[in-house]
């Protein structure tokens, strides 16, 4: 035996393959637990502010388009105002308006302020306004008999702009990890909106009001 393997016996090693399989696992466990804990625990809060909402809901403005053949719709200049005591957002839009059954032959200017609710689509990981409730509406020299079915139609019109322009959209990790949760509890405060993304249980949606305070 040569001197050198004397003076320096071998050494033990564990076996490679057996403890990268270890260090997998348990990376893997790890990595189970983090994400039970995350949703668990309703860390997946997305804030965003008036501002925000305002430039999505911009993004696409002036829109015009024709309802029932009759009324032409043009939706331009938004506006946003966060409401903390219904835990909704009113939305404001300027207007034009035409319909063809009076021969105008300039369009009606006005505004309407809709209450709208939130809702999240897991399918292009993005939140959207929905439900909208006119609960302000101006039409200059809008004829009488033609008011409720103008606001009935106003309503279809900007529920439908609402349904294809997400006021936020996932990033790419944040879909990462929110992959299969649901939109669980809404709140504003303090000029923000905050959403709480979480797992989905049975009956599980949007949290009711009594159960969103703190």
């Amino acid at each position: 035996m040569s001197p050198s393997s004397q003076d320096h016996p071998p050494r033990l090693r564990a076996p490679q393959g057996k403890a990268t399989v270890w260090i997998i696992l348990l990376a893997l466990l790890l990595a189970i637990g983090g994400a039970w804990y995350y949703f668990s625990s309703g860390l997946l809060r997305i804030n965003i502010s008036e501002a925000e909402i305002l430039e999505r809901l911009n993004e696409k403005l002036p829109i015009t388009k024709t309802y029932l053949y009759v009324f032409k719709i043009t939706f331009e200049s938004p506006r946003v105002t966060l409401q903390a005591d219904t835990k909704r957002i009113n939305a404001g839009l300027d207007l034009a308006l035409e319909i063809t059954l009076l021969n105008d032959p300039e369009p009606l200017r006005g505004s309407l302020d809709a209450s709208a609710g939130v809702r999240y689509s897991p399918k292009d990981s993005a939140f959207y306004l929905q439900d909208p409730e006119i609960v302000a509406l101006r039409v200059d020299n809008l004829d009488a008999s033609m008011v409720e079915r103008t606001r009935g139609v106003l309503e279809q019109a900007i529920d439908s702009y609402f349904k294809t322009q997400p006021i936020y959209r996932l990033s790419e990790r944040q879909t990462h990890a929110a992959a299969k949760a649901v939109l669980r509890k809404v709140d504003i405060g303090d000029g923000q909106l905050t959403l709480h993304l979480g797992p989905e249980e049975p009956g599980a949606g949007v949290l009711p009001d009594e159960a969103n305070d703190h």
